[in-house]
């Protein structure tokens, strides 16, 4: 099976096609990035302008081809802080599904430190002591500490070199202070660590020496500094002193230093500010270069998903349900926002369920299917729902796992369920799995009639006695959350914990 996974960033935009063989063989076949600069101006005007969106279509269009010419049969592409940050992100969303048929999903800030962290620590070897990965994104930041391969803390900031650049250094070189007023430099340092040593502080983040860097602006440093070094890290002392050079050089002397990349002339200086910032606030002393990132941690995620499904190496089920329910006149957005609120709660919920990942397919078949009713008549349309599952024509799955599925469908409404009611009598086992299924089902579907692609879950927190789901304030889907609260009692029940969402 062949994969392309696209990682839309504030910078760049990278684009990778993998084929997937037996034994979790990987054979990169494709990879390229464009620096299409999507976020040029968003942070200032929250909003794309025309030639980054013109680029960014054109860039996808390329891409179509390419996913045409090597016959892949998965695409999965993900945007970040500018189409978070922009207030016309859907549109260019929308624009893109319409011109060549590839659907961008809008992670959240901690989704994808969980990402680049997974891409890491799946990847990296000898990965011993605490540590910290810092990824220097153009409109964010993620962070997290690590004992080994244990995630101890993960946090994304509002800190890059594009937004940085924008708000603060908004010359070459950057403005001098006077007596009266302090210089933007200063005002820059100031900004950094009132974001990043609040939250370091107030939740005890544990110091440490060793930074693994993962981004375009970590490698363009160290590839500045590695004349003056013979190791592989970039250190305290080094940075700063380039920091001190390049505060006062205008472009042609930024241009002319060994190493410099053109195109990261006009935010390498901020770049470099918030490396530094960044090893003051974790107290590193060092940042050693790690080659995986964001689209490491999206292929491992996905490598998982086809260890658990070994059919899906053929043909994604998934995709027959997608169809079947857009030919009984379900909206395609609303579809796509239940399967994805399903999968993120899934992901995030694990410590909590416990489910062996193998059971996600059949709560995202349910979302996908869960309306699929209607069609046939709103009056007990859930029961109509069963009926469509249950007899829809897909090979991959088994008459237990259609049933499986069927009965997410006929009970993701509101109500009580009775243990006598519950299928699968004699087998306990498989009806505390599909409670758990159903409890999140439940929940999800609840969003799935808030059109809008942008709707994120931005933190879970859980604890013994509550669950607490934070969506992103700037698209906080109010009614879906009502609608979330009416339906929680099962939720409650069966996790033995109040759900509070906000």
């Amino acid at each position: 099976m062949r994969l392309a996974i696209v990682d839309l960033g504030t910078n760049s935009v990278r684009f990778d096609v993998h084929e997937l063989g037996p034994d979790n063989q990987i054979f990169h076949l494709h990879r390229e990035k464009l620096m299409i600069r999507l976020g040029e101006g968003v942070f200032l005007k929250h909003r794309l302008s025309r030639r980054s969106i013109d680029l960014c279509i054109e860039a996808f269009q390329s891409f179509k081809k390419t996913i045409e010419d090597f016959r892949v049969l998965r695409v999965v592409a993900f945007g970040t802080s500018a189409l978070r940050e922009a207030k016309d992100g859907d549109r260019l969303i929308r624009e893109i599904k319409k011109k060549t048929g590839i659907s961008i999903q809008i992670i959240s800030g901690s989704e994808e430190a969980r990402l680049i962290s997974r891409g890491v620590i799946a990847n990296e070897t000898n990965l011993r002591g605490r540590f910290a990965l810092v990824d220097i994104g153009g409109g964010s930041t993620e962070v997290t500490v690590c004992s080994g391969k244990k995630i101890l803390r993960s946090a994304s900031f509002p800190l890059g070199t594009a937004r940085l650049q924008q708000v603060f250094l908004k010359s070459i070189p950057p403005d001098e202070g006077t007596e009266k007023k302090a210089s933007p430099i200063d005002l820059l340092r100031r900004h950094i660590r009132g974001v990043l040593l609040y939250q370091l502080v107030s939740e005890d983040w544990p110091k440490v020496r060793k930074i693994l860097g993962s981004s375009g602006t970590v490698r363009a440093l160290h590839k500045i500094l590695s004349p003056h070094s013979d190791k592989d890290v970039i250190e305290k002392k080094s940075l700063s002193d380039l920091v001190k050079r390049m505060s006062k050089m205008n472009r042609a002397q930024l241009s002319k230093i060994p190493g410099m990349e053109s195109r990261r002339i006009d935010m390498i200086l901020s770049g470099a500010i918030l490396l530094e910032e960044c090893m003051n606030a974790l107290h590193a002393e060092e940042v050693q270069m790690t080659e995986f990132s964001l689209r490491d941690g999206i292929l491992d995620e996905q490598m998982e998903i086809l260890r658990d499904r070994k059919k899906l190496l053929k043909y994604d089920p998934l995709n027959d349900l997608y169809d079947t329910a857009k030919d009984l006149g379900c909206n395609e957005l609303e579809i796509f926002q239940s399967q994805k609120i399903a999968e993120d709660l899934f992901n995030r919920l694990k410590p909590l369920h416990r489910l062996d990942s193998k059971w996600k397919i059949y709560l995202l078949a349910a979302a996908i299917l869960h309306d699929t009713g209607k069609a046939i008549s709103p009056i007990d349309s859930s029961y109509h729902s069963f009926y469509v599952a249950r007899y829809a024509d897909v090979p991959a799955f088994e008459d237990w796992e259609s049933k499986l599925i069927a009965e997410l469908c006929a009970e993701h409404k509101n109500g009580k369920i009775q243990k006598k009611d519950l299928p699968w009598k004699k087998n306990e086992g498989l009806q505390r799995v599909f409670l758990k299924l159903l409890a999140i089902l439940r929940i999800s579907t609840a969003f799935s009639y808030q059109r809008r692609s942008s709707i994120l879950i931005d933190q879970v927190r859980m604890d013994s006695k509550k669950v607490v789901i934070k969506f992103s304030k700037r698209h906080r889907p109010d009614l879906g959350i009502l609608r979330a609260d009416q339906k929680r009692q099962l939720f409650e029940e069966v996790f033995k914990r109040e759900l509070m969402l906000g």
